[in-house]
């Protein structure tokens, strides 16, 4: 191929999505690297793109910014749904400040509950909420012709008065480490707006990720990303730029000697994490929890000085790990979950779970579920140098821990066994999830007494088959932690009542068949609850003939409570994702249960 149509191509595709790989060229091409580099050489030298690490990107300049006019023709499917999900936030009678922007505008045309107030920069979106009879506040100052948005003093002083539920911004750019606007004085205003909200979204498509502009607006942590993109997407992007990323977890464990007992699994990872430091705790260690639940990690590090942490952690904290060896690892269990951010490879993000042992030594230990296939499978492929620990619900073991005839038993230095009876958490899986905790209370030197104790007077992680209310006979129970179908299965599992279920939210590569029996037997109806239930919807409709749409938490509630009867139960346990509806299941399910 003539140099020239090389170059052409190249620029053809950096022009179209902002970044390419040095390895998608060489293989597109087909010739070498160093022609490729060549290439890109030349371009860059002639000022047609710029060299990065890894490829090349299209250049962008630092004050560079587009009207409403010139971003309002492009990519409108992808702003809308990105508008959509935000609309689906908003909850009555909430204060919410819209900014000026494209997106934003989607949002307004979104919005038609009239309990809503809305604060604006924009008199083109203040004049479509009036219209709406949207009760509506709008911010002075000078206008920016190019956006439309008030900028200056008297907005910055407006906003500083004000107080909002939710804020909805745009920016221009997104890059590792900060949200990124052309203007001074409108990222002065967006800070502003940032600085007042209780909690603040940025509506971005994906031609802003990765992307820098001139003013820095705030961290990229201070506020909440919508986009069409999924995380994984992002983080893509971030590693495409040759950044290298390190979770907290990573980085806190770098700064203390304490001994760190770590939890890791598809289910039961909270409630696991949550029963270790119970049983520390209640044996008098010094000891902080932390990762995905409790403090901060890194700040406990920080301000406290623990001889131990438990940290629940998940998969995507695992992905960038470069040297993190707890003491005591746990992989509870594996089902498929998240696979939208693993490719739908199920292998793939049970690789992931297992790099929470893949640094350990020999003095170290490695807790894992002897009855789950992909565990064994892997294990035996992998060359873990850890001594491991495994557990079983199904068979006696010479070592580890096991349950048989109404009994927990850990055959570990000193025997301990007690009866599942007398176990305060409840279910198949919680006498798992306690043979786990206990194998690590024995491994750290807790007496049999005190893991006893502490077994029977734990109290159940909220969210996690919580009972929230008994009205008129039926059973209200939130089990909202249940996001993917291997938790929401052990959910029905345990239901002795007809169910009432109610399921949905963001679908992450489900496979609902291993549910479809005990649907079957247990439920009386399904109510779907999101914004797009066709899949769940076309798996059920050949096994329940009750199958109810609903596109939000108080139309499923409501539904429930007109089909339950005396002696029912109503259960959430939603199966998927819940980042389409609002912030969280667990608090609007029990609003909509006791009104």
């Amino acid at each position: 191929m003539l140099k020239s149509k090389r170059k052409q191509l190249i620029l053809e595709k950096v022009t179209k999505d902002k970044f390419v790989s040095l390895e998608y060229l060489v293989q597109a091409l087909n010739t070498s690297e160093s022609t490729v580099r060549r290439d890109l050489d030349e371009l860059e030298r002639e000022r047609k793109l710029r060299r990065v690490h890894g490829g090349a990107e299209s250049l962008h300049f630092l004050q560079e910014e587009e009207s409403n006019q010139e971003k309002s023709i492009k990519n409108i499917q992808e702003k809308t749904k990105i508008a959509q999900k935000a609309a689906s936030l908003i909850q009555e009678y909430d204060v919410i400040f819209i900014d000026a922007g494209t997106t934003n505008e989607l949002l307004v045309n979104e919005l038609h509950d009239p309990s809503v107030t809305v604060v604006t920069n924009s008199i083109h979106h203040a004049t479509k909420l009036v219209e709406r009879n949207i009760p509506t506040v709008i911010i002075g100052g000078v206008v920016k012709r190019s956006t439309d948005a008030s900028i200056g003093g008297v907005a910055l002083n407006q906003i500083g008065q004000l107080n909002f539920d939710k804020a909805f911004i745009g920016m221009n750019g997104i890059d590792s480490g900060f949200f990124t606007t052309p203007d001074m004085e409108e990222g002065a205003v967006k800070r502003a707006i940032l600085e007042n909200a209780k909690r603040t979204y940025v509506l971005a498509d994906a031609s802003k990720l990765g992307q820098t502009s001139f003013a820095k607006v705030a961290p990229i942590s201070r506020a909440r990303l919508i986009t069409n993109q999924t995380e994984s997407d992002v983080i893509q992007k971030i590693k495409e730029k040759g950044i290298r990323l390190s979770s907290e977890i990573e980085f806190a464990a770098e700064f203390t000697d304490a001994k760190i007992v770590a939890v890791t699994g598809s289910n039961g990872k909270t409630t696991t994490t949550s029963l270790i430091y119970h049983i520390l705790k209640n044996s008098g260690l010094n000891v902080g929890l932390g990762g995905n639940i409790g403090k901060s990690f890194a700040m406990q590090v920080a301000t406290e000085n623990f001889e131990y942490y438990v940290l629940e952690i998940s998969s995507f904290q695992l992905d960038d790990i470069q040297h993190f060896r707890p003491y005591i690892s746990l992989l509870l269990n594996l089902s498929p979950d998240h696979l939208d951010q693993y490719n739908y490879n199920y292998e793939e993000y049970a690789l992931a779970k297992f790099r929470i042992a893949e640094n350990q030594e020999n003095d170290n230990y490695f807790i894992y579920n002897k009855d789950d296939e992909m565990s064994m499978k892997l294990l035996q492929e992998l060359n873990l140098r850890v001594k491991k620990i495994p557990f079983s619900m199904k068979e006696k073991l010479d070592e580890g821990g096991y349950s048989v005839d109404e009994n927990l038993v850990v055959k570990l230095r000193e025997e301990f066994s007690m009866k599942i009876e007398d176990l305060a958490l409840v279910g198949k899986h919680n006498v798992a999830n306690s043979l786990a905790a206990s194998i690590a209370g024995k491994l750290l030197n807790i007496s049999n007494e005190s893991i006893r104790n502490s077994l029977m007077t734990f109290q159940a992680v909220e969210h996690r088959l919580e009972e929230v209310a008994e009205r008129e006979g039926v059973k209200y129970i939130n089990d909202s932690k249940a996001t993917n179908v291997n938790a929401t299965y052990y959910a029905l599992e345990s239901m002795k009542r007809p169910v009432i279920w109610i399921v949905g939210g963001v679908d992450k590569g489900n496979d609902y068949s291993e549910i479809a029996d005990l649907v079957k037997k247990k439920v009386k109806a399904v109510i779907c609850m999101g914004l797009d239930n066709s899949k769940i919807i076309s798996f059920f409709q050949g096994i329940k003939e009750n199958i109810y749409d609903t596109s939000s938490m108080e139309e499923a509630v409501r539904t429930a409570k007109k089909l339950a009867q005396n002696g029912d139960a109503v259960l959430l346990s939603p199966c998927c994702a819940s980042f389409d509806m609002f912030d969280n299941y667990e608090d609007k399910f029990k609003t909509e249960v006791f009104k």
